[in-house]
Formats: C-alpha cells, sequence, structure tokens
C-alpha cells in the first residue's frame, strides 16, 4: 500500500507501508478459522497459510463436522 510522506524539505516522497490482513474466517458460520497464521497468508510455506482437510481454509471444523454428516445421512437415505 502506497503512503505518501512530505519531508521537512517539501519534497513528497512514497513509503510502501506493510498491509495488516484480517484473520481467516468461516465462509459458513463467520468463525475464526483455527490453524492458520494470518501474519503469512501471502508469504511462508503453505502449510501455515491454510489447514490440510477437506474445505481446508475456507470452513471451520464445526461446519466440516456438520456437512460430512449431512453427507452421510444423505447418502444412507436416512432423514434428519
Amino acid at each position: 500500500m502506497k503512503v505518501f510522506r512530505r519531508t521537512p524539505s517539501g519534497r513528497t516522497v512514497v513509503h510502501y507501508a506493510r498491509r495488516s490482513y484480517s484473520l481467516p474466517r468461516c465462509g459458513r458460520c463467520g468463525t475464526v478459522i483455527h490453524g492458520t497464521d494470518h501474519r503469512t497468508l501471502t508469504k511462508g510455506p503453505k502449510s501455515r497459510r491454510s489447514v490440510e482437510r477437506p474445505y481446508g481454509g475456507t470452513l471451520c471444523h464445526r461446519c466440516l463436522g456438520e456437512l460430512i454428516d449431512a453427507e452421510v445421512l444423505n447418502e444412507w437415505g436416512v432423514t434428519g
């Protein structure tokens, strides 16, 4: 992000400020997804940026459990 600063001599210079990232949130319920490092969302190894499970990084563990339970019940033909 560009930040324009005026120096004491009157010249305008450009500083590049670091962007602050928000915490990753679940796409279904909006809670914070644990197990990810929010400071390294664009840099660093992939194992720190996401969670290694199905729908990792997009759904929290509760919503993922509910989704898997619903899939299994639907596969068995049980109405819940």
